[in-house]
């Protein structure tokens, strides 16, 4: 009895056991319902815990319950179980602020352009040194926008971007689950790949940045104060890290452009937008490899219009590709990527009173079943079929005023096409997104189970297709 005492009085087993024992009698006692007014899908009357019981429920099964969510309370909202999607990363300063986004809104919607002769160089260079191989190129299109030639060359940083970008959702959707107050204690363990890769990270960025900001002190030592002449850094280089330096520069905030820091905004940048293009990427091509033939055919006018421009690829003749531009939205119509999107917390202290008047209070997080839109036959005939071409006939109908055919661009967000979002927090890289995955579909060209985990989708991982290398429309040929 006394060696057992003495077990038991040991630091490594006392204090989770103190903390499941606290963990409970908190959930028994001193815990209500938080928003008595909102229905919890999940939760069942038998349950002892059904808030947590709930979560990992809806976690299993994001797709019953958001369907429940709709059938059952079709004008409501509908509390999700994921109140936390703070990212682990370098520095958490850097994802509640995130000042990077008036760059992505401005600088580089408005560079896009000017970047397609490099981005296409870049895929070109990946087709050639990673044909046969399992290696992806969405990466390396991406990072030669935000760090230029030479790093976006770089193998080891472009698997510590992509091993980043795991890491981190990964780490997110362990931790979450957690009562809140264990949550320190067990995110030092659980975030332990995230910390290494940032550690190499930063040393391969960190020399690169520190060369960049000598190079800018130096520039702008002999320029003297004239903010007029910095110009955001374009006529020193042209990428992502420029802008981050030039905008630190500008904040004069030394923390704004600390090299931590710029490394630290990068891997966010890559975090964001890595996987998304790669899943987009992916999901269409199976979509066209178990479609109808005639869908593949009728995407060879990327060659005719190509040849129209002697082979280059430029911004006039991306918005002459009107179908595969329809096919990549209508790719991320069929497969949702998310169940739930356009996620919103309440921040009014008073709260706010839906128009079917349900008062939902401050911190309070919302969504709107993305899915559930997006699958609607009152709103996509056929919602249940890939159909690429869906969206083409009204672009081209010219009866139809601009505004209304611009609208059915896939990279254009509306109240029914929810896949970038919508309103002034939808996705800010969009429209480079957009440029990034029609030039890699377009230089490169039973359907596999599409993966749920917790409430976003992936392909399958496991999936194999067999693609023959062709010749394609160059200059010259």
């Amino acid at each position: 009895m006394a060696l057992n005492l003495d077990l038991l009085l040991r630091p490594a087993v006392l204090a989770p056991t103190l903390s499941l024992l606290a963990f409970f009698i908190y959930n028994f006692f001193f815990t209500g319902i938080k928003y008595p007014n909102i229905p919890i899908i999940g939760a069942k009357k038998t349950d002892y815990f059904p808030l947590l019981q709930a979560t990992y429920r809806n976690t299993a099964n994001w797709i019953q319950a958001i369907e429940t969510a709709d059938t059952l309370y079709p004008n409501i909202p509908v509390q999700l179980m994921q109140t936390d999607f703070t990212t682990p990363g370098p520095d958490p300063y850097l994802a509640d602020n995130p000042v990077h986004h008036h760059i992505i809104t401005s600088t580089l919607t408005q560079q896009t352009p000017n970047f397609i002769p490099e981005i296409v160089d870049q895929i070109e260079w990946a087709f050639e040194k990673n044909w046969g191989r399992r290696k992806g190129m969405e990466r390396t299109a991406i990072n030669r926008v935000f760090v230029g030639k030479k790093i976006s060359r770089n193998q080891e940083y472009l698997d510590l971007a992509s091993g980043y970008a795991r890491a981190v959702f990964l780490a997110a959707v362990l931790i979450r689950p957690f009562w809140r107050p264990l949550r320190p204690l067990v995110a030092p363990i659980i975030t332990i790949p995230v910390k290494r890769i940032t550690r190499r990270w930063n040393q391969i960025l960190v020399p690169e940045i520190k060369q960049r900001l000598d190079e800018w002190d130096t520039t702008h030592q002999r320029r003297g104060e004239d903010a007029e002449k910095i110009n955001w850094g374009l006529e020193e280089r042209n990428d992502f890290l420029q802008w981050l330096i030039a905008q630190g520069k500008e904040l004069d905030d030394p923390y704004m452009y600390k090299p931590e820091t710029l490394a630290g905004r990068l891997t966010l940048l890559n975090f964001a937008g890595i996987h998304t293009s790669s899943i987009a990427i992916v999901l269409v091509i199976m979509d066209l490899v178990y479609g109808k033939k005639e869908y593949i055919d009728e995407l060879r006018e990327i060659s005719t219009v190509l040849a129209e421009f002697d082979g280059k690829w430029c911004k006039r003749a991306l918005a002459k590709m009107i179908k595969p531009d329809s096919t990549m939205r209508e790719s991320q119509r069929y497969n949702s990527v998310i169940v739930v999107g356009t996620n919103r917390m309440v921040v009014a202290e008073e709260g706010i009173v839906t128009t079917s008047g349900v008062r939902i209070p401050k911190d309070c997080q919302i969504a709107v079943p993305s899915h559930v839109v997006l699958h609607d036959e009152g709103i996509y005939e056929g919602a249940g079929e890939f159909k690429p071409f869906r969206f083409v006939e009204e672009r081209l109908d010219e009866k139809v005023e601009y505004v209304k055919r611009a609208g059915k661009a896939w990279a254009t967000t509306s109240n029914e096409f929810l896949g970038f979002g919508q309103g002034r927090n939808a996705c800010p890289g969009r429209f480079f997104a957009a440029t990034e995955v029609r030039l890699v579909e377009g230089v490169g060209k039973g359907k596999p189970e599409v993966k749920w985990f917790a409430h976003a989708t992936v392909p399958d991982l496991k999936a194999c297709i067999r693609v023959k290398r062709r010749e394609f429309v160059r200059e010259g040929k």
